[in-house]
């Protein structure tokens, strides 16, 4: 048996020594938590907030009914109030009126979500109802609340320390805060009296094979009698070591715990799933919720280094708060020591479709199941970016240079090698991709990508530069099966004729090649990307190109008012016309030797006339 004892911050332990000697002198050894939200585990709230990467400062209250609240007690010895995510600053309160509270405690954001708080004295309940209150500077979205699934007048909310509102008004009916009342003085016997809750663990995603798993989880009394020790049981493949925890927990109140001392097992593959499972072995009254797990991968020596880390935004012209994200993201980046070891896709879906949207795109969001904007995905692999937060799609104003590069020395299941060759004069780009497999077998993607682009975006303007678009796609969507040998190694290639626009912007000036092999995207479980590269190649201007046509060929009149005739054409080309910036305007397959172009419709302006791999200049009057 072994015996370990939990790391609080230094504020909760601070508090928690305080609340036991304050709760001792009270005789408030008991307390009960009160509040308008129905649940105590949040099993049923969800987290609100702003998605523009920006810090936000919000405060909530909520209206206690006096006559209820002093049913379960006599005095409120502090607030216990549930954020989502870490915040910068934190401030409970109570009072008659939520504007001008009576008593105001500061506190330090703890991991695990629920802030126990206790107040410096107990404020004893009247005959007045009480607002209980919180007040949270952070960004993104970290404000819990409950649908209640009637509507209610008792919240009350404030942004940026606005004006104060109801939260049916403000955000959407039905809502109550994820706040409550720690009381105390009050009759509980009829209340669950022991019951210990396990949740939210979490390990690192990959470990090697023989070393120590750094494991936390989150332990929580949910029963009115303290807890003094809670007997705890890990569990891995088929081994079994049981420790004892010793801490003193009241009601509602929560312990990180901390255990290094499971070794990660040798494996027969070079990357293995692995599930730990940890679990309170100590009787109590509800069974339920005795028990939660930790999913992981175990890699030996056989994994490999990564060419280079794939990461995917999900971006649109017509969100707002996308520019946001975007930046914190490019700054993570830019802070790593190497940031060329990042390829940055920018897909234009999970939002609006806009002028960058491919189907292709489209097709790998929905797989992936975002749904919104902004967001981003790395390697295709669930990602810590919050403590006891761990999601495939997340929110990139979360992004740090820190954690971008403890994702890259993640390692991989593929070797890769990506060769990219590109001839002017015919456009020709011919892409080969070769490696070996220390998996059974795996999917490849290939696209094109593009940056500089200036375009209209919004909370950006109409020169907004928009960057790492792809602009098509070599493979399918959800990648194309590699051929292994019997050794595992693989070799492929693809030509593809580079066109002179996509939509209404031209392919010019430095694009890249992205290549990634991957598992099934379909299955978050294999959606692991295992490897990925990027070189880049360059395309001229179409502006940029020599004007020549075939002797066989001439156009006329020239300059032109509204119609352009071209002579000596073959059936099945296809007439580009683009403007002085490159931006395609008409496209016209041809019927005839002797086609006829209406440029009527045309602003006056210098054109040039694409055919084949010949261009020529044109004026239209």
């Amino acid at each position: 048996m072994k015996k370990i004892t939990t790391l609080f911050l230094v504020l909760v332990c601070s508090l928690f020594c305080m609340q036991t000697t304050f709760a001792n002198e009270l005789n408030t050894d008991q307390v009960y938590l009160f509040g308008n939200c129905k649940s105590s585990d949040l099993a049923t709230a969800s987290l609100f907030g702003m998605s523009d990467g920006q810090q936000h400062t919000f405060a909530g209250a909520s209206l206690l009914d006096i006559e209820a609240l002093k049913a379960k007690g006599t005095v409120v010895l502090g607030i216990r109030v549930y954020i989502g995510d870490a915040i910068n600053t934190g401030r409970v309160f109570l009072g008659k009126d939520y504007q001008n509270p009576l008593i105001s405690k500061d506190f330090t954001y703890k991991r695990g979500g629920w802030q126990y708080v206790m107040f410096d004295e107990a404020y004893e309940l009247g005959e007045e109802s009480i607002y209980i209150g919180f007040e949270a500077k952070g960004v993104g979205s970290f404000l819990a609340l409950e649908n209640l699934g009637k509507s209610v007048d008792s919240e009350m909310i404030s942004i940026d320390n606005g004006a104060w509102g109801n939260v049916k008004d403000m955000i959407m009916p039905n809502l109550a805060w994820s706040i409550q009342a720690i009381v105390a003085g009050g009759d509980y016997s009829e209340e669950v009296q022991n019951d210990l809750v396990v949740e939210r663990a979490t390990a690192a995603k990959s470990v090697k094979a023989g070393e120590p798993i750094a494991l936390q989880f989150e332990l929580r009394n949910a029963g009115v009698v303290p807890m003094e020790k809670a007997y705890i049981e890990y569990v891995v493949k088929d081994k079994k070591d049981t420790v004892l925890v010793e801490e003193r927990l009241l009601n509602g109140q929560t312990a990180m715990i901390s255990y290094n001392e499971i070794i990660a097992p040798e494996i027969e593959e070079a990357y293995a799933g692995l599930t730990i499972k940890v679990r309170v072995i100590d009787e109590d009254e509800v069974a339920t919720n005795n028990e939660t797990s930790v999913d992981m991968r175990v890699y030996t020596s056989l994994a490999v280094k990564r060419n280079k880390m794939l990461i995917e935004q999900f971006t649109g012209q017509a969100c707002g708060y996308c520019p946001g994200g975007a930046e914190v993201l490019k700054a993570s980046i830019v802070g790593m020591e190497n940031p060329d070891d990042v390829i940055w896709v920018a897909h234009h879906a999970g939002y609006a479709k806009d002028d960058f949207t491919l189907t292709e795109s489209l097709e790998i969001a929905g797989s992936l199941r975002v749904s919104g904007a902004p967001n981003c995905a790395v390697n295709r692999m669930p990602v810590d970016y919050v403590a006891g937060k761990s999601d495939l799609v997340w929110h990139p104003a979360y992004s740090t240079t820190e954690l971008l590069e403890d994702l890259t020395e993640i390692p991989g299941l593929a070797t890769m090698e990506l060769t990219v060759n590109y001839t002017e004069e015919n456009r020709m780009l011919v892409v080969g991709v070769k490696g070996n497999l220390i998996v059974a077998s795996a999917n490849i993607t290939v696209l094109v990508k593009q940056s500089g682009i200036r375009a209209k975006q919004a909370n950006g303007g109409n020169n907004y530069e928009h960057n790492n678009a792809p602009r098509f796609f070599l493979t399918d969507s959800k990648g194309n099966k590699l051929d292994v040998d019997s050794a595992g190694n693989y070799e492929i290639s693809y030509v593809y004729n580079v066109p002179a626009a996509v939509g209404k912007f031209a392919c010019e000036g430095k694009m890249d090649v992205v290549a990634f092999v991957h598992g099934d995207i379909q299955r978050a479980a294999t959606s692991m990307v295992y490897n990925a590269d990027q070189v880049s190649f360059e395309v001229k201007n179409i502006t940029d190109v020599e004007y020549s046509y075939t002797n066989d060929m001439r156009i006329y009149p020239n300059p032109t008012t509204d119609m352009l005739f071209v002579d000596g054409l073959n059936e099945g080309d296809v007439l580009k016309v683009y403007t002085i910036d490159g931006i395609l305007v008409k496209e016209q397959k041809v019927v005839s030797v002797n086609e006829a172009l209406n440029v009527s419709d045309m602003p006056q302006g210098t054109y040039f006339l694409h055919v084949n791999q010949n261009v020529v200049k044109f004026m239209k009057k």
